[in-house]
């Protein structure tokens, strides 16, 4: 992969990743989805160390610690165990390092630290899969527009409409006042919780989190951790949530919010974009997860970049009233079921805030620009 120093097993090694979850509680496919051949998704420089992140190590342990020492000459390892995720840092100033586990032999040159890029941004992160770019711009100028995000890290995961590079430069166009860097991130997305909802093999999200905390993002103003199917509206229309972030007193604040529903105007067949959907989806049903805004500096380390929170501190002092996320269900490429669409009923009930947000964000508009 183009960018990432990773190790990766091929499909006939004999060396795999053990399963931790018991047999009895795998749904149907997986196997098929299970990461068992990621060593360390990539290695990076910072400073007078090397970074790997990885997800977990599992069986590997043991044989990889070794390795890596063994390649820099037993220097100075620290290893930290994260949810779902795992950071090794080698304190070596290594350009290169020969290393073999599992009877493969790979020599790896570590990348560069690319924090410089981000310092003092206001940072977008996603991971995405096959979204539509106009749903990714239209995502991307609604927050620059709303709460003045000037940059965007999206880690593209395995997309098979479009080469991560015509990504890239398509939205560079489309904002070229703004940062933008598409991560070509090919590992497998993991296995979600199931019928159990026993979440413990979905590794890559949780690798990228932390890749782009350590790799990309420690010098940035500040940063929102979301989904393309998600907008975040200020509860007063008018207050960024990036500006709440780095005011509040743990540098950290969650939110959650409402779904929105998949009544549309629109008649089959024609393209979706957030704007064609205006209407709540009925109580109690209504309520989404969480998602999160936070200063990286701010961090303790031994905090975790998570899906729904950052770790090491209660939800109570993190979570702020003043924005409501709005999870749109139709907007979305990867769950078939919630890409349906239904005409708007009598009892459907508009959303306001949410339309005056996309008012001031000009999505109602043509010509979406967010550099205008």
């Amino acid at each position: 992969m183009k960018g990432l120093s990773s190790f990766v097993l091929p499909d006939d090694s004999g060396v795999k990743r053990t399963i931790t979850r018991p047999e009895a509680f795998r749904q149907d496919g997986y196997l098929a989805n299970y990461d068992f051949r990621t060593v360390f998704y990539d290695c990076f420089r910072e400073g007078d160390s090397l970074i790997f992140v990885a997800p977990p190590l599992i069986n590997f342990k043991d044989e990889l610690l070794s390795a890596l020492q063994k390649a820099s000459g037993n220097a100075q390892l620290d290893y930290y165990a994260r949810d779902r995720t795992v950071e090794i840092r080698l304190k070596t100033g290594a350009e290169e390092l020969e290393v073999s586990f599992a009877g493969i032999r790979e020599m790896i040159t570590p990348q560069p630290n690319e924090s410089h890029l981000f310092e003092m941004r206001r940072v977008m992160l996603t991971q995405s899969k096959n979204n539509d770019p106009q749903w990714i711009a239209d995502w991307f100028q609604f927050h620059a527009k709303s709460h003045g995000a000037n940059a965007l890290l999206l880690y593209d995961n395995n997309s098979d409409r479009y080469e991560t590079a015509e990504l890239e430069d398509g939205l560079q166009r489309r904002f070229p006042a703004a940062l933008i860097k598409v991560v070509d991130w090919r590992f497998p997305f993991g296995v979600t919780g199931g019928p159990q909802q026993m979440w413990d093999s979905d590794f890559s999200q949780f690798g990228v989190l932390n890749h782009a905390r350590f790799r990309f993002l420690r010098s940035a103003r500040s940063v929102l951790h979301g989904d393309v199917d998600e907008l975040i509206v200020a509860v007063d229309g008018r207050s960024s949530v990036f500006s709440a972030a780095e005011n509040s007193p743990f540098g950290v604040i969650i939110y959650n919010g409402h779904w929105i529903s998949d009544a549309t105007a629109l008649a089959d067949g024609q393209a979706l974009r957030h704007r064609d959907f205006l209407h709540l989806v009925p109580s109690p049903k209504n309520v989404c997860t969480p998602k999160w805004c936070t200063v990286p500096g701010r961090n303790r380390h031994d905090s975790n970049w998570e899906i729904h929170s950052i770790s090491g501190y209660s939800g109570t002092e993190l979570r702020s009233p003043d924005f409501k996320i709005r999870h749109f269900s139709a907007i979305t490429s990867w769950r078939a079921v919630r890409m349906s669409t239904r005409p708007i009923a009598a009892d459907d009930k508009i959303d306001e805030p949410l339309v005056k947000a996309l008012q001031g964000a000009g999505l109602f508009q043509e010509s979406n620009d967010a550099s205008e």
